[in-house]
């Protein structure tokens, strides 16, 4: 009996130590912050609101692809589709209101893939900043679009298009500029994996590097 409340004890010691740890690394996490400036919307349709929240009035309604500039950073930070992202004073043509940052890409770019005829358009946001500084972008954070029809990216083997690595994890620091991160996402164009289209995704740009072969 008295071995048994020992061992249950240092089980319960256990479980509360490793939850302070996981709760230390998820304080360390902080959602990436846009600069002001000029960006693109990466998902339709997107209310526009009177506040920074979703209890806000809607004033405006923004498309795919649509052109914002971000005003200011509110900073009432709000997890949404398991994202957390803060809320952003922004003006499109002539309305001025909220959104919140998780509809917004990091980059974005137009582009013809390699074997299609048709243009693609590829945008990407930032999940978070981990403890390292480090930007996290995950499978789900990259939207592809081809005649405004998302492309899912599956991870399996036999997918027509697929990343040859996943991009969370490839960023890291560039050695002639420090501060500045990066990663390549690679798409292939047969089922043999030997042509891709690669691409070079930063934080204000996303760069075509061209056709390579495996």
């Amino acid at each position: 009996m008295k071995q048994a409340l020992i061992i249950s004890f240092l089980l319960f010691f256990a479980l509360n130590i490793f939850a302070q740890i996981n709760d230390d690394y998820e304080d360390e996490l902080k959602p990436f912050e846009f600069e002001n400036g000029i960006y693109y919307m990466l998902d339709s349709p997107v209310n526009i609101r009177s506040q920074p929240n979703l209890k806000g009035t809607v004033v405006g309604k923004l498309g795919l692809h649509d052109e914002i500039e971000i005003i200011e950073n509110i900073g009432n930070i709000q997890e949404l589709k398991g994202v957390t992202q803060n809320w952003y004073k922004i003006k499109f043509n002539d309305i001025t209101g909220y959104i919140w940052g998780g509809y917004i890409s990091a980059s974005s770019i137009k582009s013809s893939l390699d074997k299609i005829d048709t243009d693609y358009y590829i945008y990407y946001r930032i999940s978070f900043i981990d403890p390292e500084g480090l930007p996290a972008v995950y499978l789900k954070d990259i939207f592809i679009y081809n005649n405004n029809i998302r492309l899912t990216v599956p991870e399996d083997n036999d997918s027509y298009y697929r990343p040859w690595r996943d991009v969370y994890g490839a960023f890291s620091e560039s050695g002639n500029t420090p501060g500045k991160y990066s990663g390549y996402l690679y798409l292939f164009n047969d089922t043999n994996y030997e042509h891709c289209d690669e691409f070079q995704l930063k934080l204000d740009e996303i760069i075509y590097v061209g056709k390579n072969g495996r």
